[in-house]
């Protein structure tokens, strides 16, 4: 697992998004294409729906500009299984904790049918 890095967010942040869709070398499309067979087969609950991928990063000490495209979601599961992957699907992750007026916090587990089940995740 890789290490998690917290860092303090410029005051100023940006997401652009790129309207040309994320092309991919034909080569890779084919081995999230095989990936995705072998998946569905064994769990064809998942759905290949649009995902935006980071493809650009700025950063300065007080902004910060993310510019974003189209890919798909087989191409962030192959990412997601296989480290160090040719042309990562680079998601931006958002993070929240659900206190309630009782100060408990809401935490739920994936389901059996989703791409990453039993993870554990704060509830909305």
């Amino acid at each position: 697992m890789k290490p998690i890095i917290i860092e303090n967010a410029p005051a100023n942040i940006e997401v652009r998004f790129d309207c040309h869709p994320l092309q991919l070398p034909a080569v890779i499309r084919s081995k999230h294409n095989d990936y995705w067979e072998q998946q569905i087969k064994d769990n064809p609950s998942l759905r290949n729906g649009e995902v935006f991928t980071m493809i650009d990063i700025a950063s300065t000490p007080k902004s910060l500009v993310i510019t974003v495209a189209k890919t798909d979601y087989k191409h962030y599961l192959y990412t997601l299984r296989h480290e160090n992957s040719a042309n990562p699907c680079k998601v931006i992750y958002t993070c929240a904790a659900v206190i309630t007026n009782d100060n408990q916090i809401v935490i739920g587990r994936m389901n059996g049918k989703t791409s990453t089940p039993g993870r554990l995740r704060a509830g909305d």
